[in-house]
Parts: C-alpha cells; sequence; structure tokens
C-alpha cells in the first residue's frame, strides 16, 4: 500500500491477524455470477466510507481484475463477521 501513496499509522506489512470468523462470498465467484471477464489494466476497485481515513474522507485501495478472478487466491467479499474464541493448549 505504502508504494502508491504515504500510509500513517500502523504498519500493515504483511497484513494483520483478527480474533473473528469472517462470512461472506468469494470475489472470484460474484464477478463470474455478474459476468465480468478479466481484461488487461482493469482493477476491482474497493471503497470504505465507514470512518474518516488520515487526510482522505473515505479508504481505499484496488487489486488486478485478474487476481481477483484467480480461484486460487480466494480473495472474499465479507458482509459479516462473527466474534469467535480461539484456545491455545500446550504446557507450560
Amino acid at each position: 500500500m505504502g508504494s502508491i501513496k504515504e500510509v500513517h499509522g500502523v504498519p500493515w506489512e504483511d497484513g494483520v491477524i483478527a480474533n473473528c470468523k469472517w462470512g461472506g462470498v468469494r470475489l472470484s465467484d460474484l464477478l463470474k455470477f455478474a459476468g465480468v471477464t478479466a481484461q488487461d489494466n482493469t482493477h476491482v476497485c474497493f471503497e470504505s466510507h465507514a470512518t474518516s481515513c488520515e487526510d482522505d474522507t473515505y479508504y481505499g485501495a484496488s487489486i488486478p481484475i485478474a487476481k481477483a478472478m484467480e480461484d486460487v487466491h480466494d480473495a472474499m467479499l465479507a458482509y459479516e463477521v462473527v466474534p469467535a474464541v480461539f484456545m491455545i493448549t500446550g504446557s507450560n
């Protein structure tokens, strides 16, 4: 993310971990259902207006449509989140 525009705040680096269970639909399935086809130099754009983000009024990002259409990447368009409790067991 920082290669396009400097991002202030939490350094995401490889990602983030959340203690929850996400529900949704695979992005590739949704795009195929809608009749979208992969074309060169096009992107799938996402934006959130839930809260302000630094110096912008919303947060936005995109990924190449070819990557979004590949089943192997398994991107999900999440529409629900359910808190989950994970137990770590082991000997101390």
